[in-house]
This record gives structure tokens, C-alpha cells and sequence, in this order.
């Protein structure tokens, strides 16, 4: 792939932009991105899923911030500290996600720009998770309905909760 930019190099980096919700991306050559709006470009030697969750940290907590201490807590499961868990990139076990929440959603933010997952869902497997999606979202509009006190509305939604729901016990949630 040759660069966007000079139209004269093989393209090594691959940028992707999001911004207000719209995404663009570009290749350019590494002499190109080196110039592209004040990107760092680091030699990709060595770096891996630990170098990434670590740069993170120092991102979020500010690289001089040596206030936190990363031994406490640890995970009930496995004795992982937050700073086994800075420096390997890896949790141990499944009581980590819990043990470590905060972190973690403050990592997913900052790569992502949100904490849940709002991807694709396979159209094969996925039309009762598209069903439960919509009772979630249902349910927080049903919430902020009573919390403004519009009964009707509030009633509308109830009921479109309630048939979704007997959509998935029925069986007929599947589409295909």
C-alpha cells in the first residue's frame, strides 16, 4: 500500500481518527506520520499488549504520579496486585474484571471511548442478544420516564419490555 500523503512510500501506519462520532482513517509512510498532526511515532520493537496497558496507566494516573500505590489491593482470587496487572497487561483470573473495575473501565474509555460494548453482533447468533440490548436500553428510557413522572409514556414502554421479554422466553427471538 503506498502512502496517502506523498504518494511515493510503502505506507506503515495506519492512523484512524474518531472524532463526534465519525471516523477516518489514512496509511501513511513513516516519514509521513512523523509529520502528521504531531503524532509519535515510536519504534514498534518490542512493544506489545504490557508496554500498552502500562502506557496507559501512566497516561490516566499522570507519569509522575508515584502517590499510587499499586500493591493494594488484590484480587481475592488470584493475589494479582494492580501493578502485576500494569506491568503484564493480563488479568489472572475472572475475579479480577470485579477487583479491578475502575481501572479497568478508565483503561476502556481512554482506547475506546466507552465502557460497554457497542460492536457488531453476528446476525447468525445474535438476535436474541439484540433483543436484550433493546430491553436494557427500554428499561433505562422506562426509568428516566417515571423519574419525570410521564405515567403513559412510562406505560408504553412497560409494555414493549414486557413483549420483547416473551419474545426470548418463547423462542422466537432468533432472526435469520
Amino acid at each position: 500500500m503506498i502512502c496517502e500523503k506523498c504518494k511515493l512510500k510503502q505506507a506503515k501506519v495506519h492512523v484512524i481518527k474518531i472524532i463526534n462520532g465519525k471516523k477516518t482513517s489514512i496509511n501513511l509512510c513513516e516519514h509521513c506520520a512523523k509529520t502528521y498532526e504531531n503524532i509519535i511515532i515510536e519504534a514498534s520493537k518490542g512493544k506489545n499488549i504490557n508496554n500498552l496497558v502500562s502506557s496507559l496507566f501512566d497516561t490516566i494516573h499522570g507519569q509522575t504520579d508515584h502517590s499510587m500505590d499499586y500493591s493494594v489491593p488484590k484480587c481475592n482470587g488470584c493475589g494479582l496486585t494492580l501493578d502485576g496487572f500494569r506491568k503484564s497487561g493480563r488479568l489472572g483470573c475472572r475475579d479480577c474484571y470485579d477487583m479491578f473495575k475502575g481501572n479497568l473501565d478508565m483503561i476502556l474509555e481512554k482506547v475506546h471511548g466507552k465502557t460497554i460494548h457497542v460492536g457488531k453482533i453476528p446476525h447468525r447468533t445474535g438476535g436474541e442478544l439484540k433483543i436484550k440490548n433493546e430491553i436494557l436500553n427500554l428499561k433505562k428510557a422506562l426509568k428516566e420516564k417515571i423519574k419525570k413522572e410521564e405515567f403513559e409514556a412510562a406505560a408504553v414502554i412497560r409494555d414493549e419490555i414486557k413483549e420483547l421479554e416473551n419474545s426470548i422466553i418463547g423462542g422466537d427471538g432468533n432472526e435469520e
